[in-house]
């Protein structure tokens, strides 16, 4: 800036003695230049001694004995030489993001320079440049130094937050700093209401009194904490429920039982101790504390209350996951595939036969029977849901592993059989398919349709009904393999407003039925399905495969 204005005034110079002849017109000319060599070296002496670019280094440590600065001060004094760091000297500055202050500075640095969701910390940003992971900081590291040792200060045309620069000729080239660590994007806070919810459930239940004990990996006071605790417990007989902040779930909700529980930002740390409705942080904190007044609170409802509002919170600013698009279009193909099922195709043509045979109406009677497996259907996977919702809560969180293996290991064996059931049935192997219902549930289910079916009194309407809850229930060993599939999807998931997913899988296993009524209710004819059925029974199967393995490969990603 001060050459340009220098140079300004000289052509300003230049001008008025071209106009201004004689000595006054030099004399004002020589001034002019002098004024304007002054102002030129003083501009240039303030662009050399520039403030020079902030460094700012945002990580998140939330572990009272860890030093979450440690990789990124080692690197700056291992890997840059005595040059560099005076270079650099003063112009670093550390923030650990799991405290609120530092957590907003970074969010406004993120929206300053467009940094992309979901960018891994730590992050370094130097002016408008910015980088992830420690290899490239030391590279972002080493060009600041050499701009301030050449007292030039800020590089122009520096980096985008898009990971871009602009070359001489103004346009847009690949930067060396934009190779980031991503991970993969959060939709809101439902894993953290779920956690929450699964929580209150377990202190609920619990005939013990409960503490809440929140730790991380590698962390010399958490050990500390851990051992002191385990003497307390046998002294007291109370229980710690241990949650390891490492998975991130457990990290946010630690952060809303710290703002819960009022604690100042340099309290804010692990390992972190609520009972009732106090709190500790710290080894120190927690070891200088009363043992046998930890458990005092024999029905845990400090804890409870607590723990409640924070999950209200966490609703309240982002909301419950509803079942999407993506949810409700993988439920509705189940469910359609479900309703082609040859054990629960088999009992309606056995009744619609029957029905047809008696000359009696085949829409009213065959609605009737579906209203009642629809019925059927919704209460069962409502209360198996919320059966396995509620011991997902008390046992099976701190065994997640194990059951993803095992489902993994179920949906597969199944996806293999019904690929194995598919070639029998190509070949027409009709007797040796495994995949169908037993032979003693069979015969139970064709002996209850013969016996409302043989029935001519008034409460026909309301046999029928309660025959379609019936066979429901009945051929749920069969049709509800794909059922049970579903169920632990939405249970993975975790999915508010459930009652719609459940809508969504029984009205969509329920049109090919539908299709079918309507079908024999105009041609009176029920072979025409049977031999239709058999005619695809193969393709039937092979979907059922890929469905069970696709929710195979679900589980096995997740």
């Amino acid at each position: 800036m001060g050459r340009r204005i220098g140079a300004y005034y000289k052509k300003l110079c230049a001008l008025f003695c071209l106009r201004k002849k004689g000595r006054l017109g030099v004399a004002a000319g020589l001034f002019l230049v002098l004024a304007g060599m002054l102002v030129s070296g003083s501009f240039g002496f303030r662009s050399r001694g520039a403030e020079p670019e902030q460094i700012e280094y945002y990580y998140e440590n939330v572990c009272a004995s860890c030093d979450g600065t440690k990789d990124f001060y080692s690197l700056f004094q291992e890997r840059l030489s005595k040059e560099e760091q005076k270079a650099l000297q003063g112009r670093t500055a550390a923030y650990n993001v799991f405290l609120d202050s530092c957590r907003e500075q970074y969010e406004e640095r993120v929206r300053e320079l467009e940094i992309p969701k979901g960018t891994s910390l730590p992050v370094l940003i130097v002016g408008s440049r910015w980088v992830s992971g420690l290899e490239q900081m030391e590279e972002l590291l080493r060009e600041a130094a050499k701009e301030s040792a050449a007292h030039s200060g800020p590089a122009e045309g520096g980096l985008s937050g898009e990971g871009q620069q602009k070359d001489s000729s103004g346009e847009k080239k690949e930067s060396k700093y934009n190779d980031l660590q991503h991970v993969g994007e959060r939709d809101g806070n439902q894993e953290e209401i779920a956690l929450a919810k699964r929580l209150e459930a377990k202190l609920q239940e619990s005939q013990t009194p409960v503490v809440l004990l929140f730790t991380t990996e590698a962390c010399e006071d958490c050990e500390k904490v851990k051992e002191w605790l385990d003497e307390q417990q046998e002294l007291t007989g109370g229980r710690v429920l241990e949650y390891n902040i490492i998975k991130e779930p457990c990290l946010n909700l630690l952060k809303g039982m710290f703002r819960e529980y009022g604690l100042k930002e340099q309290d804010q740390k692990v390992p972190a101790l609520f009972y009732g409705n106090d709190a500790a942080t710290g080894a120190d904190g927690i070891l200088n504390l009363d043992g046998k007044q930890l458990w005092e609170e024999k029905e845990n409802q400090g804890l409870i209350s607590n723990i409640g509002r924070v999950r209200e919170q966490l609703s309240e600013t982002e909301g419950e996951k509803a079942a999407g698009g993506q949810n409700l279009l993988t439920l509705a193909g189940a469910g359609l595939l479900a309703g082609l099922n040859p054990c629960s195709v088999s009992m309606l043509l056995m009744l619609l036969s029957m029905i047809v045979s008696e000359k009696a109406s085949v829409w009213k009677n065959g609605l009737l029977y579906l209203a009642g497996k629809y019925t059927a259907y919704v209460t069962i996977g409502l209360i198996i849901y919320v059966s396995a919702a509620s011991l997902d809560g008390l046992i099976l969180q701190d065994a997640g592993n194990i059951l993803n293996k095992i489902l993994v290991l179920l949906f597969g064996t199944a996806g293999i059989l019904y690929l194995a059931d598919a070639v029998r049935v190509f070949r027409q192997e009709y007797g040796k398919i495994r995949t169908q219902l037993p032979a003693g549930l069979r015969k139970w289910n064709h002996g209850l349709i013969r016996r409302v079916g043989n029935y001519s009194g008034m409460l026909k309407p309301l046999l029928i009904l309660g025959l379609g809850m019936a066979i429901s229930v009945g051929e749920f060993f069969c049709t509800g393999q794909i059922y049970m599939a579903s169920i632990t999807y939405l249970l993975k998931d975790q999915v508010s407003m459930v009652w719609i997913s459940f809508l969504v899988y029984v009205t969509a296993m329920s049109l090919p039925a539908f299709l079918m009524l309507l079908i024999i209710q105009r041609t009176r004819n029920t072979e025409l399905i049977s031999e239709f059925m058999l005619r695809h029974m193969g393709a039937v199967k092979i979907f059922y495969a890929l469905l069970f393995l696709g929710y195979a490969l679900y589980f096995f990603l997740t």
